[in-house]
């Protein structure tokens, strides 16, 4: 006790961090926020202790000489802590093997060159040993014995650990903890508020008694949200319990985060997407000047991206991620165990990606955690698929429910292709209609949008634009008062965008994504006859044969109920009429990707990541980020001068397959293609 205490003294007048934070104070903000993260006494217990011992090392006069300005210190302080925590704790049980490796590891790791270099340098390590405050740590013979056995430890191929294990929850949450109080922040947040709700439609008080796994089926505008965070209020045991809302795409993300920020506060919901920090950017910039925006967006994504706010609305990829083996993968698997999920819009995913999310649910089922999968369409078999991934689920469907509006659509099939509507759609126009026009390609929504130059009241909106106009684009799209006449888009408008036209045309795509495309019109139901939805089934198959299965275009056009109000028993009967199974060459794809994944998965190890980047993860979806050519000029005098994230704004994802893009010298890419602030890149 009395050991402790000298050491307790001397950590009070030693610095810990470069703010001048004692040692102390650090090690207490560590140890209390890792136990803010952890319910379970025993684990919390464990944290405590690899807390105090995690920064031991910085005791050595050489890093506190490095703290004061005074030399360069160019040794790992964690080795240290490591090495003084096996001295006083010579014979190692479970629990004490954690502390020890959490300790080694929470900054690199365990696997590290420079670290294992160091520990092999006898002479270098016993020159930093000389560092340490004799009064307080163990001699240096003793540490000298217990670097030979830790890198013993170390190199001894048989010693490995499974991915669930208590290993990798200690490093995680050890990690998670130093970094949150690294940011000064004091204790994980917990959801104070409940979510209630007057009139509750029949689905959403089934989903609100349902217990466990689920998988909910309902309309677009029908209220799928509120049963989800009814959902969750049945399901949460404390109210440090985590809630992940994945969604499919970055705007939807943007949008859901609105929406649970005026339920349970700001301070309790996080965005999380490849871009959060530019949204942030971008929606401070409306009220405050570019130095300010920055250091409040900064701020935001810092603690978005922590281990502490207890909702996080993000895309798969960032649970993906986690899961490929990014470095301190452990943080995202511990702050996922035990966790609630809700997958929203899962129909809006490709066969690769399905089988990533599904492989992904499987593995979150062994982590203790619960599911509700929710979707508007799904075919028969694919809800076999998700249902088979998460055991036994609970099922619900809204439709039948007599509240809901069953009879919003009606469709009409036009054997025409889309360029030949503009006069149906100037006549809609006259009558003081809204319409929605989707097409399936970029050029296309270009061109059609070119022959409406007279229409005042009309927005392009598609995926080639800037992330400053696509924001714009975006937020005058939801601007209810102010909404534009005449929309043109392309997929984009497919998922999340809260908007509401009286009538569409869009060129034949896939059912599902035909259907997701209705779902902006009449979305409320409040026409008093249903609204006529029109689909054109001439196309170029050369272009559109590289966005969809020409196949499924072909069921789609054939079985189209045309002149038939899409009621439930309508739709389910199309989707399965499309939809039967996957095609040969899907299923090799779906079957392929799950098997490598799940292989993946159980091949990954705590302490050892996987060396990817997150370049490289933007590759796996097809799409980098480049600047235009005519911002090229603007985008390095923006990066000169400091003001990095402005000049990311002027970004554009393009394919990674198109000819025009090259590599600039900052590493960045450049794409050679005309850009205008109305149409987008060209």
């Amino acid at each position: 006790m009395a050991h402790a205490q000298a050491k307790a003294q001397r950590m009070k007048t030693t610095v810990a961090k470069s703010n001048g934070q004692s040692l102390f104070e650090h090690t207490l903000a560590v140890a209390r926020y890792a136990a803010s993260l952890c319910t379970d006494r025993r684990l919390r217990r464990i944290l405590i202790q690899a807390a105090w011992y995690h920064d031991m090392g910085k005791l050595a006069r050489g890093f506190q000489q490095m703290m004061q300005g005074e030399a360069h210190w160019h040794y790992r302080h964690e080795i240290l802590s490591a090495l003084t925590f096996l001295a006083e704790h010579p014979d190692l049980d479970e629990q004490q093997e954690q502390i020890l490796y959490a300790i080694l590891t929470h900054h690199r790791d365990i696997d590290d060159g420079e670290m294992l270099r160091q520990l092999c340098n006898e002479s270098l390590l016993q020159e930093r040993i000389t560092e340490l405050p004799p009064d307080v740590f163990p001699s240096a013979p003793v540490l000298l014995s217990c670097a030979r056995r830790l890198l013993e430890r170390i190199l001894d191929r048989d010693r490995q650990y499974p991915l669930l294990s208590e290993h990798t929850l200690t490093r995680g949450l050890l990690i998670a903890a130093d970094h949150a109080a690294s940011a000064g922040l004091t204790r994980a947040v917990i959801v104070e508020r409940e979510y209630h709700r007057q009139g509750l439609r029949r689905f959403q008080q089934e989903a609100s008694a349902t217990e466990g796994n689920l998988v909910l089926e309902a309309p677009t505008g029908a209220g799928k949200t509120d049963a989800a965070l009814l959902w969750y209020q049945r399901n949460r045991r404390h109210a440090g319990e985590r809630l992940f809302y994945v969604l499919p795409y970055r705007a939807s993300i943007e949008a859901m985060r609105d929406r649970l920020e005026g339920i349970y506060g700001k301070e309790s919901v996080a965005a999380l997407h490849g871009r959060d920090l530019e949204y942030a950017y971008a929606r401070y910039l409306n009220d405050t000047g570019s130095e300010q925006a920055l250091q409040c967006a900064r701020e935001d994504v810092n603690a978005n991206r922590l281990v502490h706010k207890p909702i996080k609305v993000l895309t798969p990829q960032q649970i993906l991620k986690y899961l490929l083996g990014i470095r301190r993968f452990e943080v995202g698997v511990a702050e996922m165990k035990d966790a609630l999920f809700v997958f929203d819009e899962i129909h809006a995913y490709d066969v690769h990606t399905l089988a990533l999310v599904l492989e992904t649910v499987k593995f979150l089922l062994q982590l203790g955690a619960r599911v509700l999968v929710m979707t508007a369409t799904m075919p028969d078999f694919v809800r076999a698929l998700i249902e088979n991934s998460l055991g036994k689920p609970a099922r619900i469907s809204a439709y039948g429910d007599p509240e809901l509006p069953v009879h919003r659509h009606r469709l009409k099939v036009l054997a025409q292709p889309l360029e030949a509507c503009a006069s149906l759609v100037r006549r809609d126009l006259a009558e003081g209609k809204s319409v929605l026009v989707v097409c399936n390609r970029v050029a296309q929504a270009q061109a059609l949008y070119r022959q409406f130059d007279d229409v005042s009241s009309r927005v392009l909106l598609h995926s080639r634009f800037t992330y400053k106009d696509r924001e714009r684009l975006e937020r005058a799209v939801r601007d209810r008062r102010n909404r534009p006449q005449l929309l043109i888009a392309t997929q984009v408008v497919e998922v999340s965008l809260d908007i509401s036209y009286d009538t569409c045309y869009t060129e034949v795509a896939p059912v599902d994504d035909l259907l997701q495309r209705f779902g902006r019109v009449n979305r409320e139901g409040k026409q008093p006859e249903p609204a006529v939805v029109h689909v054109c089934t001439e196309y170029d198959t050369n272009t559109v044969q590289h966005v969809y299965d020409r196949q499924r275009l072909r069921q789609t056009a054939q079985t189209a109920p045309d002149g038939e109000v899409l009621t439930h028993e309508v739709t389910t009967r199309w989707l399965n009429d499309v939809y039967q199974r996957f095609t040969d060459a899907e299923q090799e794809r779906f079957e392929k990707v799950s098997t490598l994944f799940r292989i993946h998965i159980q091949q990954l190890q705590p302490y050892h990541s996987v060396r990817i980047t997150e370049k490289a993860l933007d590759k796996l979806y097809n799409t980098v980020d480049a600047v235009p050519q005519s911002f090229a000029d603007e985008y390095r005098t923006l990066l000169d001068g400091g003001r990095w994230l402005d000049a990311r704004m002027l970004l554009v994802p393009v394919a990674v397959t198109d000819r025009r893009l090259s590599s600039m010298r900052s590493g960045d890419y450049l794409i050679n293609r005309p850009y205008d602030e109305e149409l987008g890149l060209l």
